[in-house]
């Protein structure tokens, strides 16, 4: 006998964020995993599904589904098993009209706060219930810390980073303690240093081609003319973490403070202003901080 097993379906309002699907489609949740994915969709704050971050007042349907066989044994009309149909919006349709035998709707089973309060409620503009700061950084330790007892200290906030929340966060998976931080936090505070080099494929390529081809041997200065190929960048989960931040609390809650020897930038959000800094990431603090009261003020 097969265990009960649940899917989800969500749709996004047709003004949804450019290059977000609309349609997204969960198949084989736990009880326990939808009642948490349905409390996240309660509280009107981002919660994770299917790998995107998403909040209530953008979804325009939300409907979950139940079966006791495995989804590959979950038949469409068009005879493809429900894991093997690409057309996520056929099969929750399928489902719900009882096409599917072995499958039926079960969103009435779950407490669901209705889409039309929420909607109306977020419309209004309210401000983020997070009263935390939370502070991503890289590999250069030393400057979050500055930066998080400036913020304890000098501005009476309460700053916290990754590490802080690993523990209070009870899990054991990096995007699920990043979605309890944002549940927590209210604005971001992101530090790019430069703690990797990066270059295109084709640019290392033709480096090598021209400085190394026919010769058994190089000199440092070849060396080194390779070496300059290569464009100073903030750790990989600093750029993600950056993107991820400007989605779930919006970009006017994310600050970015970038030290000028990182010379690469994502090219993706090349419209959002940074705050420079040379050596420490003191200098921006006449910068940032009426940023931060602005934002306390608003939340009072």
């Amino acid at each position: 006998m097969h265990m009960t097993r649940y899917s989800i379906f969500i749709r996004l309002m047709k003004d949804k964020p450019k290059g977000r699907k609309q349609n997204h489609l969960g198949i084989g949740y736990t009880k326990e995993h939808v009642d948490k994915i349905v409390n996240g969709y309660n509280t009107g704050k981002p919660f994770l599904f299917c790998g995107t971050a998403l909040r209530q007042s953008e979804i325009a349907k939300f409907s979950i589904f139940k079966f006791e066989k495995n989804s590959k044994e979950l038949l469409l009309p068009n005879k493809k098993s429900i894991s093997d149909e690409d057309n996520v919006v056929y099969v929750a349709e399928c489902i719900a009209s009882g096409k599917v035998e072995g499958a039926e709707l079960a969103t009435h089973e779950f407490d669901i706060t209705p889409l039309e309060e929420e909607s109306a409620r977020n419309s209004k503009g309210e401000v983020r219930d997070g009263n935390e700061v939370f502070i991503v950084h890289g590999r250069d330790v030393e400057q979050a810390l500055l930066l998080q007892n400036h913020l304890r200290d000098d501005l009476d906030i309460k700053a916290r980073m990754f590490e802080d929340f690993k523990k209070e966060a009870g899990s054991t998976t990096i995007i699920e303690q990043l979605q309890y931080i944002w549940e927590n936090a209210g604005y971001a505070l992101v530090i790019a240093t430069p703690d990797d080099c990066g270059v295109l494929h084709g640019e290392l390529e033709k480096s090598l081609n021209t400085l190394l081809r026919g010769k058994e041997k190089v000199n440092d200065e070849e060396v080194t003319k390779l070496f300059e190929v290569l464009s100073t960048r903030a750790r990989q989960n600093v750029v993600f973490e950056f993107g991820l931040f400007m989605g779930a609390l919006g970009r006017n809650n994310v600050c970015c403070l970038l030290q000028e020897s990182t010379k690469e930038r994502p090219s993706d959000i090349e419209g959002v202003l940074y705050t420079p800094f040379n050596k420490s990431v003191r200098e921006t603090f006449g910068e940032i901080d009426p940023k931060l009261k602005n934002w306390l003020k608003k939340k009072t």
